[in-house]
């Protein structure tokens, strides 16, 4: 960047400016959209919560004679799957968040980072050798 002129040096930083403000934007909507994702743990969540009550109200029919012991062991399944889906819905929506997190990030971060840094060490560069007293002028 020695031999380049301030004009193309400007153009040069509005190009890294844009690049980085693109990749934040694009790590922004990966974040959002992975974040939707939420949604499909809640309605997990809404049904066990369904599933486990129908289970409690198979339960009340358990004193039918000749069926109330089958009745019971279904009712049972029911509240266990209930349960479960619950509890599963409950940290796959943690899980979902902790990802759309970390996505987003590394998104925003690795295509720009490396471009940050390595420009920013050329910037420097360019600077000190247009700076008064350096070795490039020449009477």
């Amino acid at each position: 960047m020695v031999g380049l002129s301030p004009r193309t040096v400007h153009r040069l930083d509005a190009l890294v400016v844009f690049w980085i403000a693109g990749w934040i934007v694009l790590a922004i909507f990966v974040g959002l959209q992975v974040m939707a994702l939420r949604d499909l743990s809640t309605t997990i969540v809404k049904a066990g919560v369904a599933v486990r009550t129908t289970g409690n109200a198979l339960d009340s029919l358990g004193s039918i004679p000749f069926v109330g012991g089958d009745v019971h062991r279904v009712a049972a399944q029911a509240r266990d799957a209930g349960a479960s889906a619950v509890a599963s819905g409950r940290k796959t929506k943690a899980s979902v968040l902790r990802l759309a997190i970390l996505l987003g990030i590394a998104v925003g971060l690795v295509p720009s980072l490396p471009l940050l840094v390595v420009y920013g060490l050329l910037r420097e560069r360019w600077r000190r050798a247009r700076a008064p007293g350096s070795a490039q002028k020449s009477a």
